[in-house]
C-alpha cells in the first residue's frame, strides 16, 4: 500500500518527466506534423494556432468551429502548409485566417486535393496572411507576383506585364444567407453605398454564408486602380450556381480619362480581364457567378498610340479623326523616324475604320498633315498622345481650329 505521500510525490515525479520530455516532443512533431484534438472547449470561442515556432498560423472566430474534431497540420520543405480536418462538417464552410513566413505576395490555394487558383494576401512583419473558407483538407503555398500573372494569362510574366495581386483590407462583412435568399434576385448594397454586389434568380440553390472584403491593388503596368475591389466568399461553394450572374457596382475612385478603358481583373480558378462599364460614378460588369473570387476595377491605357496617318482634304484646320477618344480631345501627333517634328490637332469627327485599316491610328485634316509630311506620300508613320488642357502644348490647337459648324 502506497503511502499518501508518496503518492504525491510520485506524481511530482511524474509531472516532472513529462515536463523534461515535453520540449523534446513538440520539436520532433514541429519538424513535419502535428496532430491536435479540438475538444469542446474549442467550440463557441475565438482560436489562434501557432506552431512550427509560430512559422505556422492559423485562426478564426467564435462561430466557425461547430463539434469537436481533429486537426493535423504539416509544413512542406517547399514552404506549402497543410492543414486537415478529422470531421469537415465541424469546420466547412467558415472563414480562417492563415499565416506564413514568407516574402511572397499571395497564396495559391489547394481545397480537399483540389487547385483553387491563387488569393490576395498580406504581408506584415515577415508573415503573409489571408482569410479563406476552410474546406476538410486546406494547403497554401505561398507565390510571388509574376506566379499571379502566369495564373492569369499562362505563360511567363516580363517585368512590364507583372500584375501585382490584391490586398485585402480590413474592411469585410459577413452574412448569413437563409432560404429567403435563395431561387431569387438579390442586391446587396455594402460599404456605405460604396459596392453593390447583385445576382439572378439561377444564383443561389441553397442557404450558406457570405463574407464580401474590400481589397486594394491588382493591377498590371498599364493598368491604374479605379476603385476598391471586392473579395467575394460563399461558405458553400455547392450553394452557388454556375448558371447564375452577378452585377458588380463599384464607386469609382475617379472617372475615366478620354484615352482610358474601363475593365476589372477577376482572380479566381480561372482568372482572366473583362470588360466593364462607367457611368455616373460608378463601374458596373457582369461575371458568371462563383463560389469565390476577387474582383479588382481598372483604368487600362486604352487608345493606339503608334500607326500610320492618313489625311483627308476638310476645311484648313489643326483637327483629325479617331475611333480612340472623344470628340473634343487634343492630341499631339508626332513622326516616328522624328518626334521633334509635330504638330497639335483636335479630334471632331470618328475614324479611321480599323476592320478595315488596322494599323491606321489618325486620319489627320491636309492641313494638319501637311505640319509633319508631305500628303504626296498618302500615310504617315506617327506617335499620338493624349495632351491634358494644363499642358503647354495645348493651346497650338488653338492656332486653326475646327470650322463650328463641324460640331
Amino acid at each position: 500500500m502506497i503511502s499518501p505521500d508518496m503518492r504525491f510525490y510520485k506524481n511530482v515525479l511524474l509531472a516532472a518527466l513529462i515536463l523534461l520530455m515535453s520540449p523534446a516532443i513538440v520539436k520532433a512533431a514541429e519538424a513535419d506534423s502535428i496532430l491536435l484534438t479540438l475538444d469542446s472547449g474549442f467550440l463557441n470561442r475565438p482560436v489562434e494556432l501557432a506552431v512550427f515556432n509560430g512559422d505556422v498560423v492559423i485562426a478564426w472566430d467564435d462561430r466557425a468551429l461547430s463539434a469537436p474534431t481533429t486537426l493535423e497540420i504539416k509544413r512542406l520543405s517547399n514552404g506549402m502548409a497543410q492543414f486537415a480536418f478529422g470531421d469537415a462538417a465541424a469546420i466547412s464552410g467558415s472563414e480562417v485566417t492563415i499565416a506564413l513566413r514568407s516574402d511572397g505576395n499571395a497564396f495559391e490555394v489547394a481545397r480537399d486535393g483540389t487547385a483553387d487558383g491563387v488569393t490576395a494576401a498580406a504581408r506584415a512583419e515577415g508573415m503573409l496572411t489571408s482569410s479563406l473558407i476552410a474546406s476538410a483538407e486546406l494547403a497554401v503555398a505561398p507565390v510571388t507576383s509574376a506566379d499571379v500573372k502566369e495564373a492569369m494569362i499562362g505563360g511567363d510574366a516580363s517585368a512590364d506585364e507583372m500584375i501585382e495581386a490584391p490586398v485585402r483590407t480590413d474592411e469585410t462583412i459577413f452574412l448569413m444567407l437563409d432560404l429567403g435568399f435563395v431561387g431569387r434576385p438579390v442586391s446587396l448594397e455594402v460599404f456605405d453605398g460604396a459596392l453593390t454586389v447583385a445576382w439572378n434568380e439561377e444564383t443561389l440553390v441553397a442557404p450558406t454564408s457570405l463574407r464580401l472584403t474590400r481589397t486594394r491593388g491588382g493591377g498590371g503596368a498599364d493598368q491604374t486602380e479605379a476603385a476598391k475591389g471586392v473579395a467575394i466568399e460563399f461558405g458553400d461553394p455547392n450553394a452557388v450556381s454556375g448558371e447564375g450572374m452577378f452585377t458588380i457596382t463599384h464607386k469609382a475612385d475617379r472617372p475615366p480619362e478620354a484615352s482610358e478603358q474601363t475593365e476589372v481583373n477577376v482572380y479566381s480558378v480561372d482568372s482572366s480581364t473583362a470588360q466593364a462599364s462607367f457611368a455616373g460614378d460608378a463601374i458596373s460588369y457582369t461575371h458568371p457567378a462563383c463560389a469565390g473570387g476577387t474582383f479588382a476595377p481598372m483604368f487600362r491605357d486604352g487608345i493606339m498610340r503608334s500607326g500610320m496617318a492618313s489625311w483627308y482634304a476638310y476645311k484648313d484646320c489643326l483637327c483629325a479623326a479617331s475611333p480612340d477618344v472623344p470628340k473634343g480631345t487634343r492630341m499631339k501627333v508626332s513622326r516616328q523616324d522624328d518626334p521633334s517634328v509635330f504638330t497639335v490637332v483636335t479630334i471632331n469627327d470618328w475614324g479611321p475604320e480599323r476592320d478595315v485599316h488596322p494599323d491606321r491610328v489618325i486620319d489627320l485634316d491636309k492641313v494638319a498633315f501637311s505640319r509633319i509630311g508631305n500628303p504626296r506620300g498618302g500615310v504617315l508613320a506617327v506617335n499620338v498622345d493624349v495632351l491634358s488642357e494644363d499642358d503647354p502644348l495645348y493651346a497650338i490647337g488653338d492656332e486653326l481650329p475646327p470650322p463650328p459648324w463641324k460640331w
